[in-house]
């Protein structure tokens, strides 16, 4: 979702509602579950803090325990210029909000920017753990046509 907000925010781009889906694996014999909601915000955005709040909101709705979910996704809908913004009557002070929101993305981007994606983001993201599997390589076939050394010598 951090990347997705960046994205949103490099492209000028706000979202004004956000699709969270969940799928488990159609080959496995599991019981299925495929459920899909958007929540529409209150008014379009950019921010990362409120597009993961959304989100969460959308996921605690969705989720069900006993099911082995294979995938999870979500999507911004209803894109639009972040420059065109529609004020809203009842919320006060919207512009010094989008000023600090505005800031802290600033913020969060130029950090991510020079120290990597993983080195600041929503703690609803959770912290990355090593990757501990990798593939099997016992049974690779040789690279015959890309590593010299790897070309099988005849005769010896």
């Amino acid at each position: 979702m951090t990347l997705a907000a960046e994205k949103l925010r490099a492209d000028g781009s706000q979202a004004g509602a956000i699709e969270v889906f969940l799928r488990t694996s159609l080959f496995r014999n599991t019981p299925q579950y495929f459920p899909v909601t958007t929540i529409p915000l209150i008014r379009p955005t950019q921010d990362t803090f409120s597009l993961v709040s959304a989100a969460c909101e959308a996921l605690d709705s969705l989720y069900r325990p006993g099911f082995q979910y294979a995938k999870a996704g979500v999507r911004l809908l209803d894109l639009s210029p972040a420059s065109v913004s529609q004020n809203d009557l009842f919320m006060r002070d919207s512009s010094a909000n989008d000023e600090k929101s505005q800031s802290l993305m600033r913020t969060l981007d130029n950090i991510r920017q020079r120290f990597g994606a993983e080195a600041c983001q929503p703690g609803t993201a959770g912290i990355k753990r090593p990757k501990t599997w990798q593939m099997q390589r016992g049974n690779v076939s040789g690279r015959f046509t890309s590593q010299w050394d790897e070309l099988p010598i005849v005769g010896e």
